[in-house]
């Protein structure tokens, strides 16, 4: 388990404010924002790799923000993976083992199990030197899993890969999650890339926690439009609220589309507007984007049946028609 209680981080320009946030033993977290809003310093400070200026650190239950990182039994793969190219494939994945004077037959075990659990035996021997971005990557995540540690922490790994080998890499990273049952942390700044890995997810924002559930209440409950926005929940209208105008969320999957002429039905809200695009999301969802107003677009799922044709066209004009209960309000940022 990791807890973290209103930690708080200043490092050159940057302030980490007060965060706290707790991830239960054996599940895998995301820590989503955009770059430089902190995710990172995060990952550093839960390390000992940054200075923490504030508040608690506890990892199953042990203080560990006085500790040297060695001692807090946590895997790091960074961003850039640090491997050392004169080092073999081999030496790179020992490395962390060899400077804690483990005894070589030990080391050479468990070296060849986590290769194994990589399927990178036949890179051992290789040098570093020349290796493709995924082989990278599962190297260094191996040189992290050989010291058996109770916590992993992945910074951004596979941001560097093409996209297929990047949603190759996620579904084994999910899948050596679910089998050796490790506390994760893994950054990224894609929310597509979070579905496909996360129970659980912390959206940061300007050295800010804004926000934290699982995956389905980041995506249908966001808090702020931030968080809308960057999750690309649905669109965002304006609304009255105790007389000032405040923002709303409509997701795409709660509005349907009229033709301009139709008759609204009862308890129903409809906005005007002309569809700018429609778009084949496969499967059986069509998705239009109709403007409302100049720059501002409304997103509506359609439901694509195989023997019918999509009846709208780009420069129909329609009426974008919701529940108003159905509508998800938005704190400012």
């Amino acid at each position: 388990m990791i807890e973290l209680e209103n930690i708080t981080a200043h490092l050159g320009q940057f302030t980490l404010h007060p965060t706290s946030l707790r991830v239960p033993t054996g599940h895998y977290c995301v820590l989503l924002g955009p770059p430089g809003s902190g995710k990172t310093t995060l990952v550093e400070l839960i390390c000992g790799l940054r200075p923490l200026l504030g508040g608690r650190i506890l990892l199953d239950g042990r203080a560990v923000e006085a500790m040297d990182p060695a001692d807090r039994h946590v895997g790091y793969v960074p961003q850039d993976y640090a491997l050392f190219p004169t080092l073999s494939v081999r030496r790179n994945i020992a490395f962390g083992l060899e400077v804690r004077h483990v005894g070589r037959t030990l080391v050479h075990a468990r070296v060849e199990q986590a290769a194994a659990r990589l399927h990178i035996e036949y890179l051992l021997d290789r040098s570093c030197r020349g290796l493709s971005g995924g082989e990278r990557q599962r190297v260094a995540l191996a040189r992290a899993l050989v010291l058996e540690p109770k916590v992993l922490l992945l910074d951004e790994p596979v941001s560097a890969l093409d996209e297929s080998t990047r949603q190759q890499v996620c579904l084994e990273l999910r899948s050596l999650h679910q089998s050796l049952g490790m506390t994760t942390v893994h950054i990224c700044h894609n929310f597509e890339e979070t579905r496909s890995v996360a129970d659980l997810v912390g959206v940061i924002n300007e050295g800010r926690l804004v926000q934290s559930g699982t995956v389905e209440e980041i995506f249908r409950t966001p808090a702020t439009e931030f968080v809308a926005r960057f999750v690309q929940a649905g669109s965002l209208l304006q609304a009255p609220a105790g007389g000032e105008q405040a923002k709303v969320l409509l997701r795409p999957q709660d509005a349907a589309l009229l033709a301009k002429d139709q008759p609204v039905p009862a308890g129903k809200t409809a906005i005007p507007g002309t569809v700018a695009s429609v778009q084949d999301d496969g499967g059986f969802q069509v998705t239009a984007r109709v403007a409302i107003a100049p720059q501002q677009f409304v997103s509506v799922a359609l439901l694509k049946l195989d023997d019918q044709p999509i009846k709208w066209r780009l420069g129909d004009r329609v009426q974008v028609v919701f529940d108003p209960k159905r509508l998800h309000p938005l704190k400012k940022d």
